[in-house]
């Protein structure tokens, strides 16, 4: 319960997330966040973009949950970025 609550308080300044615990191991779902085109771009581009953002968060996210004692391991999925 204590690596949960830590995982949970980290990241919700970061990103919308579900986060599980399983004897140390921590399962994370980063939801989406929902962008607003203010312009056109291309679909290459907005592929470029998506790939970036979860690419940098990602990173941020792998060095926040490694640093709360008693994690053992960590899985992430962060959903793509939904255009309106």
């Amino acid at each position: 319960y204590a690596i949960k609550a830590q995982a949970e308080l980290a990241l919700q300044d970061i990103c919308e997330s579900e986060v599980t615990v399983n004897e140390g191991f921590v399962t994370i779902r980063v939801l989406g966040p929902r962008i607003k085109k203010t312009e056109f771009i291309t679909p290459k581009l907005q592929g470029h973009l998506d790939l970036t953002f979860r690419d940098e968060l990602q990173q941020e996210i792998d060095g926040i949950i490694r640093e709360i004692p008693g994690v053992k391991g960590m899985t992430c999925d962060i959903e793509h970025p939904h255009y309106y």
